[in-house]
């Protein structure tokens, strides 16, 4: 049986968020069994100092937790992530990409791109997950608004993180067990000068992928809406009839038990239908024909 733009979404989201999830563990696995070496001197545990490894493990996290959405959204044709999955997904999205861009713009410059891009698990964490992160973010897992005060949000890691990074580069130090500056972030300019910058390429690329997620987020939702409005497969006699069949529909599908209320496309339908009933009569009615004998 064709499928149809829903079940494409669903088969789209789930191969992306496996293989974001795969292609994290693999390199930070990678990362952490290795031994460190001139080229790639923060191997092993040290890696776990590294904001790319922590923004990868979120990122890798994030991606992980939309699986068992999307495996639903294949059983019961309706795919939706909650609000708060979207957004653990836009700070995992942030953060790596905040990790490419710090990683292009910053650090590429001031030694090489076979260092920074093609040495060890860098091929993975700095450029093929943020990179997958970002696409899966904004143009598939798009299911929510986002609003500007959730950059900060998406900023938190970081800011948790420069904190941690100042506290043991600076006022620690590498001479009393603190950490060397490996971002020489404070080596070359002091680090109140360098800080300002690397939150201002932050919120730049938070806002921007927010903003490019959004875009997506109102053309998938108007496609979705006319697919239930116009689609040949909701086209009944009346709104009741059409319910009828999706509960019976849902009902087949129902292996574990789980009952599974689709509020947003009855909303659809109501408008398609034109049905002067409430949307609780409408649910009230679903779920009389989705446990009637």
């Amino acid at each position: 049986m064709k499928m149809d733009f829903v079940q494409r979404r669903c088969v789209r989201a789930l191969i992306c968020s496996i293989l974001m999830t795969i292609l994290v563990f693999a390199g930070v696995v990678y990362t952490l069994i290795m031994a460190p070496t001139v080229d790639c001197p923060n191997n092993g545990y040290r890696a776990l100092r590294m904001f790319t490894t922590i923004s990868n493990i979120l990122a890798g996290f994030s991606c992980a937790l939309c699986i068992p959405f999307e495996i639903e959204g294949l059983r019961y044709h309706d795919y939706h992530l909650p609000r708060w999955v979207v957004y653990t997904l836009y700070m995992g999205s942030t953060g790596v990409v905040i990790t490419f861009v710090i990683v292009l713009c910053v650090l590429t410059p001031g030694t090489n791109f076979r260092y920074t891009f093609m040495t060890g698990s860098a091929p993975l964490l700095h450029l093929v997950c943020p990179l997958l992160a970002a696409l899966l973010f904004i143009f598939i897992n798009n299911d929510h608004h986002i609003s500007k005060k959730m950059i900060g949000v998406s900023l938190l890691p970081l800011f948790i993180y420069s904190i941690v990074y100042l506290v043991m580069v600076v006022m620690i130090g590498e001479e009393k067990g603190g950490w060397n500056d490996f971002y020489c972030f404070n080596t070359y300019v002091p680090w109140y000068f360098t800080l300002p910058g690397v939150y201002g390429f932050a919120f730049l690329s938070s806002n921007i992928i927010r903003i490019l997620h959004n875009k997506m987020h109102a053309q998938a939702k108007e496609k979705t809406k006319d697919y239930y409005l116009h689609s040949d497969e909701y086209d009944h006699e009346n709104i009741d009839c059409v319910i009828k069949y999706l509960a019976l529909k849902n009902r087949k599908t129902d292996i574990s038990g789980d009952l599974i209320v689709p509020r947003r496309i009855i909303y659809m339908l109501k408008e398609r239908y034109e049905d002067d009933r409430t949307i609780d009569e409408l649910l009230k009615l679903y779920l009389s024909y989705f446990f009637k004998d």
